[in-house]
């Protein structure tokens, strides 16, 4: 199948994607980071696998065990690992699975590890370190195997250890975990591995066939499992839908990505909710034909009748955008629409049209600086017209998966520009005043805390530059 990636979709999505650093929620948990030295885990024998699952209760010095598990956890607590890790040694080479109910001496020995790997400068001391993590989650892995070692593995090299292994190695253990985990799949391995398959068939370097399995697992798994997750469960599933989700729509701009009954399970219903708007049955007929669905389609046929019966135009540049749209041929029809724009003296019909192409490169393209660039243009041209800020706002708002990792500060920030707008918009266009309420009071929940913002040395009103595609200044605001 031939698949075509806008140019300057993949530009916008590529360089974003590369903002995926830090992720701030839907983590494993860690201790606090200090400075160690490196060293590795020794024993006086080599150990069997019942060796790395042995319990205070298995060996006569149980006792001591437990005596150097209490100090080495005291230590913990006071971030001083220095003193911690030589107890933690003595305990991991008697009873590395404590009392058989928690994992942490193997988890402390990782967060260890990892802090070795921080502080040292040699490459070779580093990769060192991160064999030793990857040794100590392998036999974890051995002794409890509900640990999602493989998944945890992935993560840990996607946001930790990055540059000493490829990028499709780390997706090959995504996958790997997805296989085993199927809908069981932690809510921590989800974003990521969104994240990465993402980036790297929009960066071609994952088959199409690859990436459509890994879109349909990840929505599989989302869907069910805020459909059955309990408690704090759905904390973590409300994370990844906030994030995951709006990366996989961004890859409906890639013609024969989706097909056509993805389209129609998720867009026909607006329409038919809304049978007699015109411009709406002229983007679903579009959307249709761009996911390549029949023309006998029985909801293909609904379109046209509807197109043919209720909106015709005389205006031949005009007509033909309409023909190229309702075709799927989106970079055509925003190039006729802007012809038809240039055509006319009426500024109100100037700025339809090109808020039209505007609201493809929103809609079809995915193509954000676009489409607000030309949403500007079509304000600019009618003087007092909020329906073309409203659209910015939505842009801003849906732009927390590309600025950011879904959750956090980086992606919550945006939320703040957005809401600049809808403000502007109401307060110079009462007719779309309404609808700039709801989107306030939808998104104002997505703020950044008093928390956040304190942890940043921020202030409440002061002013704060969005960066990403945006760049913009902003006023800082707290979820209230």
């Amino acid at each position: 199948m031939t698949i075509t990636i806008p140019t300057a979709m993949r530009s916008l999505l590529t360089l974003c994607c590369s903002l995926l650093i830090v992720l701030h929620a839907c983590t494993p948990t860690t201790t606090s980071e200090t400075t160690s030295t490196t060293t590795t885990v020794t024993t006086e024998k080599p150990m069997t696998s019942d060796d790395r699952c042995a319990k205070f209760a298995d060996s006569k010095m149980g006792e001591q065990a437990i005596d150097n598990y209490i100090i080495y956890r005291d230590f913990l607590k006071n971030n001083d690992t220095t003193s911690a890790f030589p107890y933690w040694q003595k305990v991991y080479e008697i009873a590395p699975a404590a009392d058989g109910q928690r994992k942490a001496v193997y988890e402390d020995g990782i967060t260890f590890f990892h802090q070795q790997f921080t502080s040292a400068s040699a490459d070779g001391d580093k990769r060192a370190a991160i064999d030793q993590v990857m040794d100590l989650y392998d036999h974890m892995g051995e002794c409890y195997t509900d640990s999602h070692i493989t998944g945890r593995k992935a993560f840990d090299y996607y946001y930790k250890y990055r540059d000493y292994t490829t990028d499709l190695e780390i997706l090959a253990l995504f996958e790997q975990e997805m296989k085993d985990s199927g809908n069981e799949v932690p809510a921590f391995v989800v974003n990521p591995y969104t994240g990465l398959m993402t980036e790297l068939f929009l960066t071609e370097q994952l088959s199409l066939e690859r990436a459509q399995a890994a879109q349909r697992a990840i929505s599989e798994a989302i869907n069910y499992n805020l459909q059955n997750c309990k408690d704090a469960e759905c904390d973590a599933w409300n994370i990844v839908n906030s994030y995951a989700p709006g990366r996989l729509e961004s890859l409906e701009a890639i013609k024969g990505f989706y097909d056509c009954t993805y389209f129609k399970e998720k867009y026909l219903a607006e329409w038919e909710a809304n049978p007699t708007d015109c411009d709406l049955a002229r983007s679903m007929l579009g959307r249709l034909n761009y996911a390549g669905c029949e023309e006998s389609d029985a909801d293909v046929q609904r379109l046209l009748t509807t197109l043919k019966e209720n909106c015709r135009t005389t205006n031949a540049t005009l007509s033909l955008a309409y023909d190229q749209l309702q075709g799927g041929s989106y970079q055509e029809a925003i190039a006729s629409f802007l012809q038809a724009a240039s055509e006319t003296d009426d500024l109100e019909k100037k700025s339809r049209y090109t808020f039209l192409a505007a609201k493809i490169y929103y809609a079809h393209l995915k193509d954000f600086p676009s489409a607000r660039k030309y949403a500007l243009e079509a304000a600019s041209y009618r003087e007092g017209w909020g329906e073309p800020y409203i659209l910015i706002g939505k842009l801003y708002a849906s732009s927390g998966p590309l600025c950011g990792p879904g959750r956090g500060f980086d992606s919550q920030v945006v939320v703040w520009v957005a809401i600049d707008k809808w403000n502007y918009a109401k307060r110079i266009d009462p007719s779309v005043a309404e609808e700039a309420r709801q989107n306030i009071a939808r998104y104002a929940q997505y703020m950044p805390t008093r928390g956040d913002i304190f942890e940043r040395l921020l202030n409440e009103g002061d002013t704060y530059y969005v960066g990403c595609w945006i760049r913009e200044n902003t006023t800082i605001r707290v979820k209230k």
